[in-house]
């Protein structure tokens, strides 16, 4: 995505970075690099979603895992690969709206900023706190970032509102 913005735009500064170990990255499939220029857009439909699941980068392997895992367990689910809330936020409300869908539930699956997702989410899957060290694979397990903690963490956030349990604003599921 910064490689294409970068050369597209001259009013503005564009540093390329990636990270020097991967968390084992799996590939993704149906991710689409002219969609991405809109900052998000659906990369697993799922027509009778509950969930919305809203990640990027190294963690989007592992929602699109733990979507077809929970669909299969009867939370039917979608994934949407969302790099630039920027750049989403910057779309008509009819784009946003197709993307985001009317699924009761989005969670955001990202490490490092939760509080971000909250105008599009309500809640979160995130690192948020300090001080690990270790292999970025080891601490997405710690943090339940991996597909295993994703998959539990929604489960019991969605079993937590059936039967009309109303949803708070947005909240960090831990």
């Amino acid at each position: 995505m910064n490689w294409s913005f970068g050369t597209s735009e001259s009013w503005s500064s564009t540093a390329v970075a990636r990270t020097a170990v991967d968390p084992a990255t799996a590939p993704v499939h149906r991710t689409d690099r002219h969609a991405v220029l809109k900052g998000g857009y659906v990369v697993q439909k799922q027509a009778d979603a509950i969930v919305t699941l809203v990640s990027c980068g190294s963690e989007l392997q592992f929602a699109v895992q733990a979507a077809a895992r929970l669909t299969a367990e009867g939370i039917a689910t979608r994934v949407v690969s969302m790099p630039c809330v920027q750049f989403f936020s910057e779309q008509s409300d009819e784009y946003k709206d197709s993307v985001l869908s009317e699924a009761p539930f989005t969670i955001s699956v990202e490490a490092y900023i939760s509080t971000i997702w909250a105008r599009y989410c309500n809640a979160s899957i995130a690192m948020d706190s300090f001080g690990f060290s270790g292999a970025s694979l080891a601490n997405y397990c710690r943090f339940g970032l991996d597909t295993e903690g994703v998959y539990q963490k929604v489960t019991r956030f969605v079993n937590s509102h059936r039967g009309g349990k109303k949803l708070r604003r947005w909240t960090l599921l831990k």
